[in-house]
């Protein structure tokens, strides 16, 4: 079927495709060569793997090819030219399907003509590609002082790729696994980011934990334990708690999960995300210095549209085959990074969905039960961040941040499309789920200020009553608070808040001062008297 193996090459060499009949063997960019190769469902060589003889040509216009560079994880971002050995007159096996003026391009996979994979092992631990040997535990890291990353992956039914999860996903935990290692491995150089190199910097090590819901951790626990440090089993999910909603994970319960891999006492960083966000390869560095006198800030995402890439339409195989192709993807998305602002670069995205805190100021606040999914939980809980936070700010993603792959967002279909006005919409959704709803909890929508419109599903409905439980605001000893500032943590509320983004209305209602385009609490008084 096209894939070959070259006998002169070690045991371990993977099989390459055959170009030959389809004359490829012709001059091309990086990108080209990686576009190529991902439509195969292969990937470029590594450097290593040309040097080694894993693949040969003949003649002179495919001399020379493209190649990963072999200095460890850095081979992400810097493509290699490699000079190939010419097939010698007693490699009878692959010579005669070569003729005089015949030569071939190579692109690596894991599987050839029997199917044999290779062991996980031999592909995930090699030092040409992503490795996912653990990381040094806290205990015998010589530093006290990570970054706690926790996401939270979800078995994906649907997913006709790359199942059980999505290639979001699969890319996510590849990119994050390499962006750690590349981390680890250029601590105290600037290598080829241009980002300062600190001093006293305030993580020097990142721990990757995937906080799973109980469901999915049987179908899950053998691709997790690859990528992630810890793996912690929530307790709890949505569908749990209420009978009319999917299966989801609360973010209080994502944070703690992420926080029961260090002791009370630590000095760390924790880092949220989503579990389709991808680091950049420096991501963890940009951290790294955004996070300077701050005790908390969010970083918007790169979007990668998916026409720019080059995606398998079905995948099925062992984890090592997926794991390649969602490489090779991280690649491509790495590229069009690089070239963001430029046509078939990425694009930025206006939403949040990184956040990074010091565990101190998790201490003074609760999430309480928004949960990750559906709006409006990262307005939520950027607007605690605005009030609570030392020096909390936004950071726009450029190449060393985030990506996602894509802009889908299956969420909208319970928000407002935005060319379209807010009675237009209600008109034609059937709003009659609002009167499922206890009156008395749909009272709480009134306090949630970063709502914009009328939630037009039951998930977005749930969690905007859920916002507005934090927002509610009681009185204390040392002035009116609200609600998700933690028992004993008044008085540092009253010290640190930022008054001017939250005002108490005449009638005892927030408003979020800082949205441009947000609801008022008359506004939302109005939703629950039309269809509560």
């Amino acid at each position: 079927r096209g894939w070959l193996k070259t006998p002169s090459g070690p045991e371990w060499c993977p099989f390459t495709y055959d170009t030959r009949k389809e004359k490829n063997c012709a001059p091309a960019t990086f990108q080209e060569a990686t576009n190529f190769c991902a439509a195969k469902g292969g990937r470029i060589c590594t450097a290593h793997e040309l040097e080694s003889s894993c693949t040969s040509t003949e003649g002179e216009r495919c001399e020379y090819v493209w190649g990963y560079d072999n200095g460890g994880i850095d081979h992400l971002l810097q493509p290699a030219v490699v000079r190939l050995p010419l097939l010698s007159d007693n490699e009878s096996t692959i010579a005669p399907l070569l003729s005089d003026n015949e030569s071939t391009a190579t692109a690596a996979i894991n599987t050839g003509p029997d199917d044999v994979a290779r062991p996980m092992g031999d592909v995930l631990s090699d030092d040409t590609g992503p490795s996912i040997e653990d990381v040094p535990s806290e205990a015998e890291n010589v530093s006290s002082r990570p970054l706690v990353h926790v996401f939270s992956p979800y078995h994906d039914p649907s997913a006709e790729t790359f199942a059980p999860l999505n290639v979001e996903q699969w890319t996510m935990l590849v990119s994050a696994k390499s962006s750690q290692e590349r981390f680890h491995t250029s601590l105290g150089s600037n290598g080829k980011h241009d980002l300062p190199v600190l001093e006293h910097p305030p993580f020097d090590h990142v721990i990757l934990v995937c906080a799973v819901l109980k469901m999915d951790e049987e179908i899950l626990k053998d691709i997790l334990s690859l990528y992630c440090d810890h793996v912690v089993v929530l307790a709890r999910s949505t569908a749990e708690v209420y009978t009319n909603l999917k299966p989801l994970p609360f973010v209080q319960d994502i944070v703690d999960a992420g926080r029961s891999v260090m002791n009370k006492d630590d000095d760390y960083y924790l880092m949220l995300t989503n579990a389709d966000i991808c680091p950049s390869g420096f991501f963890y560095h940009l951290a790294q210095t955004s996070i300077q006198e701050s005790t908390a800030i969010s970083i918007n995402r790169m979007t990668i549209p998916k026409p720019h890439l080059t995606l398998p339409n079905k995948t099925d195989g062992p984890i090592d085959v997926k794991h390649d192709i969602a490489f090779n993807i991280m690649q491509q998305a790495r590229i069009a990074l690089n070239h963001h602002g430029q046509v078939n670069g990425a694009i930025a995205h206006p939403g949040q969905d990184c956040y990074l805190f010091h565990p101190s100021l998790l201490d003074e606040i609760s999430f309480g039960d928004l949960f990750l999914g559906y709006p409006r939980w990262a307005g939520a809980v950027d607007l605690m961040m605005r009030i609570v936070a030392i020096n909390y700010h936004n950071f726009q993603s450029n190449k060393l941040g985030t990506f996602h792959l894509g802009d889908e967002r299956p969420w909208q279909q319970e928000s407002v499309i935005t060319n379209s006005t807010e009675s237009e919409i209600t008109k034609s959704t059937d709003m009659s789920f609002w009167k499922d709803f206890d009156p008395e909890e749909l009272k709480y929508l009134v306090y949630c200020p970063v709502v914009i419109h009328p939630p037009r599903g039951v998930h977005t409905l749930q969690n905007v009553i859920n916002c507005g439980k934090l927002f509610v605001p009681r009185n204390s000893d040392d002035g009116v608070v609200p609600a998700f500032v933690q028992p004993g943590y008044e008085d540092v509320y009253m010290k640190t808040n930022s008054a001017s983004d939250v005002l108490i209305s005449k009638d005892g209602f927030p408003e979020a001062t800082y949205i441009w385009q947000g609801s008022t609490s008359k506004m939302r008084r109005a939703w629950i008297a039309s269809w509560g």
